[in-house]
């Protein structure tokens, strides 16, 4: 539904005018007319505007002045018949090169008898673009009030526009999708060239809409490509309308073009609607962790409304888990709309979620890890990766309480507070901490993770680093032998054979140890000291 410079020249003020030059492109598009009132008039004009011009022909029309205009895609020039004169050979042998309209007009006519009846067509079309595009509003809007719901409505926008078409979020993943082309295998490792972006339309007064033209990654010898649209919600970025359209077209026209832009208003709507539902979620979840936190037992009945507020099965036992983020990021992270958006990559992403509570609070995330996924350390291994992927960030740590009853909730999260403060406060290179592995370190951290430096710098100074140097300087074992010898509860015969060695090679690294830290095994205080030393420096390291 455009206007064309074919259709202008039907008009009846146009009746006895011809073409100059450039009557091979009759077709071209049309969406406003200008008079030409200043000299540098080729600065202002707008894409597809058509242009009158009369006696700068003769004091500021060139060649380069048509070639200028071309560039910008003005839609031609109307000028009359007492013009000609000055219109040099240069500019008709360019525009006849380049199939630049120049219409020639009676004189008879003023500007204004030309300028009104084609702005009169205009307006005519503009009006009828606007009514379809309220009519396709109106129907996806009543689609989804009969239908109930927002989900799977790109099949029907494709049969209404004529154009199969695709919702996609920010990761550059399909949310929607019309059937009647294979957007999952076309759409497969796509990504949006962020530095692409450039104008694929124009809204009814001539701006321009700025989007990306892309080829898919399977489809370079295909007849199409992808206009991107990007669904913006204010500032934020909700994701994109990727529509499929002939691989010559660069422009998409008018309706077409207002009939996208209605479906991203209404997908934003979409997103305001989710978004108060999650916040709403949100609140709620907050509401139910701290009634865990309150629990004293956990009765059958308070499981059952657990377990229909959290949408999964509620287990017994949990490690309970907080994960915070340390970088600049921190503040705009925590958003409302955030939060909900790092439960979606969860569940998608985290493939034992059904096993994990999630909870947001106090800008951590706190995780309950259900006691039937074995691996517990893994567990823990593979959230990080995935919070460092989402965040793109590797300041990201975490403290995990000891397996708790689920109404000892309130207990495992002070362990867990506990042990995330250890590893902040004690430049530890660990990304975790189990609050179990603390040993006797419990006793000397207080629940802020500070603990007293001066005695264990000493401790590692005294019994610690001797052995490390010793070690470096004559390629020796010392400091592996005595944790092995340690762990094996001071035999022997499992030391020796844990390291494969002779019991009497044993014997002298064991000699050794006492000569370099000047202490004897026999004295209950020096063994002391070096099994601390020991668990702060596994610790710490």
């Amino acid at each position: 539904m455009i206007l064309t410079i074919n259709e202008i020249m039907k008009l009846k003020e146009f009746n006895n005018s011809y073409f100059l030059t450039g009557n091979g492109n009759i077709s071209r598009k049309v969406t406003s007319i200008t008079i030409m009132d200043i000299a540098n008039i080729d600065e202002w004009i707008k894409p597809y505007e058509l242009l009158i011009a009369g006696n700068f022909f003769e004091t500021v029309i060139d060649a380069e002045f048509i070639k200028r205009l071309s560039e910008k895609k003005c839609s031609g020039i109307i000028t009359k018949n007492k013009f000609i004169k000055y219109i040099s050979s240069e500019i008709l042998t360019l525009s006849e090169m380049i199939n630049f309209p120049i219409i020639i007009v009676s004189d008879e006519y003023s500007w204004s008898e030309l300028i009104t009846p084609i702005t009169q067509q205009i307006i005519k079309l503009q009006q009828k673009i606007i009514i379809e595009s309220d009519q396709f509003q109106s129907a996806i809007i009543n689609s989804v009030l009969k239908n109930h719901s927002f989900d799977n409505m790109c099949t029907s926008i494709s049969k209404a526009i004529g154009h199969s078409l695709a919702i996609i979020n920010t990761y550059d993943e399909i949310i929607d999708a019309s059937s009647d082309f294979d957007w999952h295998n076309e759409l497969k490792d796509f990504e949006i060239n962020v530095n692409s972006k450039f104008t694929i339309g124009y809204d009814l007064q001539g701006d321009p809409i700025n989007g990306y033209i892309q080829l898919g990654l399977h489809n370079s010898s295909s007849s199409f490509q992808f206009a991107i649209y990007p669904i913006q919600d204010s500032t934020i970025h909700i994701g994109y309308i990727v529509i499929k359209i002939d691989k010559n077209l660069n422009i998409i026209e008018n309706s077409l073009m207002l009939k996208i832009q209605s479906f991203a208003q209404i997908l934003v709507l979409k997103n305001m609607i989710y978004k108060d539902l999650y916040q709403a979620n949100l609140y709620y979840r907050e509401l139910i962790l701290d009634e865990i936190l309150n629990l004293t037992e956990l009765t059958s009945t308070q499981k059952i409304r657990f377990e229909l507020s959290i949408g999964h099965p509620i287990e017994n036992n949990y490690y309970i888990c907080i994960f915070q983020l340390l970088d600049n990021q921190q503040k705009q992270l925590w958003s409302m709309a955030e939060k909900h958006n790092i439960i979606d990559f969860l569940k998608k992403y985290y493939y034992d979620y059904s096993k994990i509570l999630v909870f947001i609070k106090e800008e951590q995330l706190i995780i309950f890890i259900g006691e039937s996924i074995r691996n517990s350390v893994k567990s823990i291994g593979n959230l990080l990766s995935l919070f460092q992927y989402y965040f793109s960030s590797n300041d990201i740590y975490a403290g995990i309480s000891q397996l708790r009853r689920l109404e000892q909730a309130a207990l495992g999260l002070k362990e867990a507070k506990h042990a995330l403060n250890f590893i902040l406060k004690n430049n530890s290179s660990k990304k975790y901490q189990f609050y179990k592995d603390l040993g006797f370190l419990r006793l000397l951290t207080d629940k802020k993770g500070d603990i007293e430096n001066i005695y264990f710098e000493e401790l590692l100074n005294s019994f610690i680093k001797p052995i490390i140097d010793y070690d470096s300087k004559y390629n020796t074992q010392l400091l592996n032998t005595i944790q092995i010898y340690f762990k094996n509860n001071f035999s022997n015969k499992e030391t020796s054979e844990s390291l494969f060695i002779h019991k009497n090679t044993l014997r002298a690294r064991i000699q050794r140890i006492e000569e370099v830290l000047s202490i004897n095994f026999t004295d209950n205080d020096d063994t002391l000291n070096l099994q601390i030393a020991l668990k702060i420096y596994e610790t710490m390291k």
